[in-house]
């Protein structure tokens, strides 16, 4: 394999790997993920992949900006994974409208413990969430099995419920953990 950054897109191109590049390295959230469609002596050309694995659009790149490509990582195992099975990915669900003056938490949580569905709670600490399935839930308390990124299990997260800020439930990218998980990603 070739170590230099147009050789390894090169190699991706003729080899249909996806790749990520960085341009920033002082940003390295900020990454563009696709499959390489075109290459010539300055530039690049992505056919781009959304983090959900959607088509994206062409992007175009010179090659003098890139610092760095990752080719067969996890996460872009996970993109192309999706992207592969992007349309069955979605389920919408309805929750029922909770009874007058009952708690919209709660019912929402025993909803999504119902119906099997991720939920993503947080607290007074915005940069904290928890992320899983709902497995028990009394008036105070729920219990969550924890779901990591590439929705492996990853323990369970007990919780006062009163301490809870803001929720989400079945949210897309919920449901991308959740059709992750069940086809068993992540193990």
């Amino acid at each position: 394999m070739r170590k230099d950054i147009k050789g390894v897109l090169k190699e991706a191109m003729l080899n249909h790997q996806l790749v990520a590049t960085y341009l920033d390295s002082s940003n390295m959230s900020l990454c563009l993920v696709g499959y390489v469609d075109a290459i010539d002596n300055t530039k690049v050309r992505f056919r781009a992949l959304s983090f959900a694995g959607k088509k994206a659009g062409y992007e175009i790149r010179s090659l003098k900006e890139i610092y760095r490509v990752d080719v067969d990582t996890f996460y872009l195992r996970k993109i192309d994974f999706l992207q592969k099975n992007r349309g069955q990915i979605f389920s919408e669900i309805d929750l029922i409208q909770p009874a007058e003056n009952s708690d919209i938490l709660f019912s929402t949580l025993r909803e999504a413990k119902d119906k099997r569905v991720i939920v993503i709670l947080w607290t007074e600490d915005k940069d904290e969430s928890i992320v899983g399935y709902v497995e028990s839930l009394t008036p105070q308390t729920v219990q969550i099995l924890s779901i990591d990124d590439y929705a492996r299990e990853d323990g369970f997260v007990v919780i006062n419920i009163n301490e809870i800020v803001s929720a989400d439930c079945n949210t897309r990218n919920e449901q991308i953990l959740r059709f992750l998980h069940d086809k068993g990603f992540g193990n």
